[in-house]
């Protein structure tokens, strides 16, 4: 299982970068498609996105301690059985597509097909 708040952290990033390239350049396009890919390629790994938690727990009964160990799972992509990844083949399709874009802008400001700050008269 893959952690989950690193690939919120990447997925928070990608669309930064993304919406800095209409604004800032180019570079922050490829930036966005690096981590579009990244993401995408752990998700065609079949691996399920989620969050861990445990909690341990002590109890004094007279003289005696006794400690408890509970762990939890919480899934935000999969949901831990590798037979079902239906969801995660169509976030990797998604983000995949996401990274084509993000390369596509890259290139099509590198030769000059477009320039987003065309409209704001530099």
């Amino acid at each position: 299982m893959f952690d989950g708040g690193i690939f919120v952290i990447f997925l928070g990033l990608a669309l930064l970068f993304l919406l800095a390239s209409f604004k800032i350049g180019a570079v922050f396009a490829l930036l966005s498609a690096i981590l579009f890919f990244s993401m995408a390629i752990i998700l065609i790994g079949q691996s399920d996105i989620g969050f861990t938690n445990t909690v341990e727990t002590a109890l004094i009964n007279g003289t005696s301690l006794h400690t408890f160990t509970t762990n939890s799972t919480a899934y935000i992509i999969g949901d831990g059985d590798p037979a079902t990844n239906d969801n995660q083949n169509i976030l990797a399709w998604l983000f995949f597509a996401m990274a084509i874009l993000s390369v596509a802008l890259f290139f099509m400001e590198m030769i000059g097909m477009t320039d987003p700050r065309k409209d704001e008269g530099y």
